[in-house]
């Protein structure tokens, strides 16, 4: 197009569809007068696909639960919560309830990245419950890490109540028995790759 004041004056035109560039990559196709016919330029249109992270498989064990806190016949769960930038907490996931053993082993669960740049630095907070036989919900312990760590420590978590000792007691702790980023594929990647 062509410019001037309050004036557009079109110089070429070309057509393509959105598939060719998903497929391509880019596409280059001739810009040609629409009174004329006769070819004026060149275009070349492309795309990126915007890597996302992917999915994170965790499983969680719990073991060494302080005898204190929690009682030999209670039922534990636990739940997963990440701290927003406004400082509002969404819950990402929340376990079966097991019995109390000496090692409690969750089922597999999966953490979503949502597509924001500082999500591996987001603080999650990993919350432990147990209910007594008196069926009351109480906290275990909790610990805070990111996704980033959840990622890559290879050392357990150990758990902490405020009520107990003042925070500065352990009272669990939490092991990550597998580990795992999931592939997922897009209907785009399929569009692409075949």
């Amino acid at each position: 197009c062509d410019w001037s004041g309050n004036e557009v004056t079109p110089l070429g035109s070309a057509y393509f569809l959105i598939s060719e560039v998903v497929a391509l990559g880019v596409v280059v196709r001739n810009l040609n007068n629409e009174g004329t016919g006769a070819g004026v330029g060149q275009m070349t249109v492309g795309s990126t696909a915007r890597p996302k992270p992917p999915p994170l498989m965790l499983q969680f064990e719990g073991k060494n639960f302080s005898r204190k806190i929690v009682p030999d016949s209670a039922v534990l769960s636990f739940e997963v919560v990440r701290t927003e930038a406004d400082g509002e907490k969404t819950m990402l996931y929340k376990s079966e309830m097991l019995k109390n053993a000496s090692r409690v082993v969750w089922k597999a669960c999966t953490l979503s990245c949502q597509e924001i740049s500082d999500e591996a630095s987001r603080q999650l907070e990993v919350t432990c419950y147990f209910k007594d036989e008196k069926y009351r919900n109480t906290i275990a312990g909790s610990f805070t890490t990111t996704h980033r760590e959840l990622r890559t420590v290879q050392e357990p978590f150990t758990l902490t109540n405020p009520l107990y000792k003042g925070g500065l007691k352990v009272c669990g702790q939490f092991d990550v028995i597998k580990r795992a980023e999931l592939t997922i594929c897009s209907f785009l990647d399929y569009i692409s790759f075949g």
